[in-house]
């Protein structure tokens, strides 16, 4: 489980869309804050972008109730990992009670 001083693994994508929108160039960067932030970005967009660890991140994040929303996606985004969600928790019902 976890608390406030143990993050989850469901803030890793809400945490990432809010560096990246931190790091937005600014006409008032010196060209120092430029290539920082060029060089953040740069690497952090390549940070998990596995479909696999893509499709986890998702769910851990929609199954937070702070992200449920999953406010960085887009609403087909969203409506797609909802359904995919809901289809596999319907699957497995099927699995383990041969109902639902």
């Amino acid at each position: 489980m976890s608390s406030e001083s143990t993050p989850t693994s469901s803030m890793i994508l809400p945490l990432k869309t809010m560096t990246l929108k931190s790091m937005t160039l600014d006409a008032q960067d010196s060209p120092t804050i430029r290539e920082a932030k060029l060089a953040i970005t740069k690497d952090l967009e390549k940070r998990y972008t596995h479909p696999d660890l893509l499709d986890y991140l998702h769910r851990a994040t929609i199954l937070d109730p702070r992200f449920k929303s999953l406010p960085f996606l887009d609403e087909a985004a969203c409506d797609q990992v909802y359904t995919d969600l809901i289809t596999e928790i319907v699957e497995h019902g099927h699995q383990v009670f041969g109902f639902l």
